[in-house]
């Protein structure tokens, strides 16, 4: 009970707008996150992060924004823009340990930021995993009918199974955000 009062009576953190990947920053937030990981994750290296993401920053095709601790990136999220900045994807989202806090403000931030600044009508998400998917509905008004995991990833031996919660996968980790 009192850590959430607690929680509750604390600043909320906003997660802001990057302009750039900086090296020093995302290198360390990874090294950060891999010391808690205990399922399988695409590599979020500063160099692989701006070979994908470096281009589409530069022309304001995607927006990054993080959330931070004591100056230490704990979390971000990645929009990539469709149709002209109408619609806009998650293209990459992830915090330490998997943190549903950090999760769910990165969402909250990155809908303001669309509502305040673009001329966005829909914020889609596609391919993530059902504890994703509850952050999601809680914080998105609409949703499909239908289960959205288009099986970015699919075992075809039929003897390879991940446990819910070992892996938190998304649009990043296929081919989603090229």
């Amino acid at each position: 009970y009192w850590p959430r009062v607690l929680r509750a009576l604390l600043p909320r953190p906003t997660a802001c707008l990057l302009d750039k990947i900086d090296e020093l920053v995302f290198d360390q937030f990874w090294q950060n996150y891999l010391k808690d990981n205990r399922g399988l994750v695409t590599s979020r290296s500063s160099a692989e992060l701006r070979w994908i993401f470096g281009d589409q920053l530069a022309r304001g095709t995607v927006v990054l924004m993080g959330l931070f601790s004591a100056s230490a990136l704990i979390g971000y999220i990645a929009l990539q823009s469709r149709q002209g900045g109408r619609r806009w994807m998650i293209v990459d989202w992830i915090a330490l340990r998997d943190d549903p806090l950090i999760l769910s403000e990165l969402l909250v931030s990155a809908v303001r930021y669309l509502r305040r600044e673009t001329s966005a009508v829909m914020l889609e998400s596609i391919g993530f995993p059902e504890s994703a998917e509850r952050l999601l509905a809680r914080s998105l008004p609409f949703r499909r009918r239908t289960p959205n995991n288009s099986y970015l990833w699919k075992f075809l031996d039929g003897h390879t199974s991940i446990p819910e919660g070992s892996w938190f996968f998304g649009p990043y980790d296929g081919d989603r955000c090229m």
